[in-house]
């Protein structure tokens, strides 16, 4: 932004041709940039033409499901032309032996991690479905490890009629029947 400050010699009387030069003072113009990482959302602001920085940490703290790894923001950093908003991207890593649960329509998935130190064996799935207050249906599924890679995750599918219309609670039970989670 230029903002004019004066002429270059003071005005005389005229007494002949004479020139005048508008002096101008110079300001950088300056932009917001908003940083938001695991929710939270910090501004900063920066001159036209820097490369913004952020200088707060972008770890994510992993919760009872998963650990979380910063892979990077959603566009890239570049030099500031106006108000630009950067958003951290995470990678979600499921702990070992811990299961994702998701429900699509009468179907529920559970994802189970075999730990890289877990013996094979089974474990067993267990689906309660309620109308309201009133359990209405059980089920038992057990899940065969043996064959699943140590460290990796798997996915198992059960069936279940009542789900659209009810609650649905899962845990998942090692070989003596106690919650692994």
């Amino acid at each position: 932004t230029y903002t004019f400050a004066g002429w270059d010699t003071a005005i005389a009387t005229v007494t002949g041709n004479a020139t005048y030069t508008a002096q101008y003072n110079k300001t950088v113009n300056e932009y917001t940039v908003t940083w938001i990482v695991d929710g939270v959302t910090t501004t900063e602001t920066y001159a036209y033409g820097a490369t913004p920085s952020f200088k707060g940490t972008t770890d994510k703290a992993a919760d009872a499901q998963y650990t979380y790894t910063f892979t990077g923001w959603d566009t890239e950093i570049v030099a500031v032309i106006g108000d630009a908003t950067y958003t951290a991207q995470y990678e979600a890593t499921l702990l070992d032996g811990f299961t994702g649960f998701a429900l699509n329509g009468d179907t529920a998935t559970v994802t189970y991690k075999k730990a890289a130190d877990a013996e094979d064996g089974i474990v067993t799935l267990f689906v309660a479905e309620y109308a309201g207050n009133k359990l209405v249906q059980v089920n038992l599924v057990t899940i065969d490890t043996t064959e699943q890679e140590a460290g990796t995750a798997q996915g198992y599918s059960v069936s279940l009629p009542n789900a659209s219309t009810g609650t649905v609670k899962a845990m998942l039970l090692n070989a003596n029947l106690v919650p692994l989670f």
